[in-house]
């Protein structure tokens, strides 16, 4: 057991020195239209509000926040006489109990084109302020290990260390980002280009280290087919795909849903090495949308990480209505599918 605890000990403060690199990246990436692509804002056309909570690798520690632990929330809504959409999306990301937290609220515009009554093309920009810090007299480093105490004296007294403390324990950043997206009621294709501005993310002096661009491109298609007596019924595979400096990940999956159920199986894999199999379930009633994911990680840190949860809601007010062909435009309902997960 003992072991156990030393192996996730290192295995965090190994992940600090790259956690600056690579930011979220949800296993339900289809259900978070903001997080995913600005451009994706306003595509329900009524308000649309969007939950999400996700712990990663929660072995870190106990609780809600043990691990790398995120908490979202996001509103978008499309106004047809502007052809525009905005969106709102606030991010908390937590890790080992707060012991590093970043918390954002980015703003989303995005435009519409509407090349027919059955494709839609949009354009977006995006505005983000980022406060990054870290709760730096609750770490432990390798100077401060007694050989026969550990790391603390009597009392729970960390021992001393030579780490140079930061003269200030957080970071405030703003930053932009761009996305497109081209979408039918039958798929969709979309790119999205974050942290365009590169700004500096160190708390420490004389550490000029940038947040590095991040690309993504998503794409996903609808399968639709009948069945004796069953309504909507489809397939939809889904493939997304993040670069972010020397971090290359693709997501691949097929969702299928069976009039309000729906459920889905997706693998990750980071390029150089397997890194998860994604099983989901979810509910779809009327406005309400609501999904859970498990992330069985794969590889060595399998037992001692403990997987990842991930729990998705959405609150869409206008049903299925969308901004290719709103209701209370033409009367004609012409619903990307795509988007009603």
């Amino acid at each position: 057991m003992l072991k156990k605890h030393l192996y996730i000990i290192v295995l965090f403060f190994c992940t600090l020195d790259v956690l600056n690199a690579q930011d979220v990246e949800y296993s339900q990436f289809f259900s978070l239209p903001l997080h995913l692509n600005p451009a994706m804002a306003g595509t329900a056309n009524a308000p649309r509000f969007t939950l999400a909570y996700r712990n990663q690798w929660p072995s870190l520690g106990a609780g809600f926040n043990g691990g790398f632990a995120t908490y979202a929330g996001g509103y978008d809504q499309h106004f047809e006489k502007i052809r525009s959409s905005i969106g709102l999306w606030v991010s908390s990301d937590r890790i080992a109990n707060n012991l590093w937290a970043a918390n954002s609220v980015s703003l989303a515009y995005a435009y519409q084109l509407r090349l027919n009554k059955k494709m839609g093309l949009r354009f977006a920009l995006e505005g983000s302020y980022i406060n990054r810090s870290i709760d730096w007299y609750q770490l432990l480093y390798g100077d401060q290990i007694d050989p026969l105490k550990g790391f603390y004296q009597s009392f729970r007294v960390p021992n001393a260390t030579l780490e140079i403390t930061p003269d200030n324990f957080s970071k405030n950043i703003f930053d932009m980002g761009l996305g497109a997206l081209y979408f039918t009621n039958k798929y969709y294709a979309g790119v999205t280009v974050r942290h365009i501005l590169r700004p500096k993310e160190a708390i420490t002096s004389g550490d000029e280290s940038r947040i590095p661009v991040k690309y993504s491109i998503h794409a996903g298609a609808i399968i639709p087919f009948k069945l004796r007596r069953i309504e909507n019924i489809f397939l939809s595979p889904n493939i997304y795909y993040v670069r972010q400096k020397n971090f290359n990940q693709i997501s691949l999956g097929l969702l299928l849903n069976v009039k309000i159920i729906y459920g889905g199986i997706w693998f990750r894999h980071n390029i150089k090495n397997s890194d998860a199999v994604i099983v989901l379930v979810g509910l779809r009633k009327g406005i309400f949308r609501v999904g859970y994911s498990y992330d069985i990680t794969l590889g060595k840190l399998a037992k001692a990480t403990g997987g990842s949860h991930e729990l998705t809601m959405t609150f869409s007010i206008g049903k299925d209505d969308n901004s290719l062909n709103p209701k209370n435009r033409s009367g004609i309902l012409s619903c990307p599918q795509i988007l009603k997960f």
